[in-house]
């Protein structure tokens, strides 16, 4: 967070969910055992805003684009973790031992069967996708502190007190 809030200064607007979700999903990343430049983190947390965040339309026409739109991300975002899980299994690209890229890339089921490349692809993306569903949720908080003073001077001034209380009102 700090090094993103430290490049917020020189901008005129910032979009919180845009950098929320860039932190998180950079987060997520290192946790699950490996690490993206900031481009490449900008561009694959899009993916999966796109792929797994598909709006209800009423213009069937605009509709039918956002689905394509999802279905290309998606698709692209499959591309992406089964070459990180080939990356890993061919040595081209190190996971460290018990993170989970490590853990997906070498699962074998009760037989001793390696998992599938595209199901362990998946698996990756399904623990990655959260953080951009959180990303919507912290956002949400920073509009309700926005619009709201009182919650920051409640939880400014007695956090533990409050917090619970906020964290229900903006759910």
């Amino acid at each position: 967070w700090e090094k993103r809030i430290s490049k917020w200064g020189s901008r005129r607007e910032i979009s919180l969910l845009s950098e929320t979700r860039e932190v998180l999903f950079r987060s997520i990343c290192d946790w699950a055992g490996f690490s993206l430049t900031e481009q490449e983190a900008q561009k694959r947390a899009q993916d999966l805003e796109t792929a797994f965040s598909l709006r209800v339309d009423s213009e069937h026409s605009i509709l039918a684009m956002r689905a394509l739109r999802a279905r290309l991300a998606r698709l692209r975002g499959e591309a992406w973790a089964r070459r990180l899980v080939r990356e890993v299994r061919a040595g081209r690209k190190r996971a460290p031992f018990g993170s989970a890229l490590h853990l997906l890339a070498y699962h074998r089921d009760g037989k001793g069967k390696l998992l599938d490349e595209r199901s362990a692809a998946i698996e990756l993306l399904n623990l990655l996708r959260p953080s951009v569903t959180l990303s919507y949720l912290v956002t949400f908080a920073g509009l309700a502190l926005h619009k709201n003073p009182p919650w920051r001077e409640k939880l400014r001034v007695d956090h533990d007190a409050h917090v619970s209380e906020f964290v229900h009102e903006v759910r």
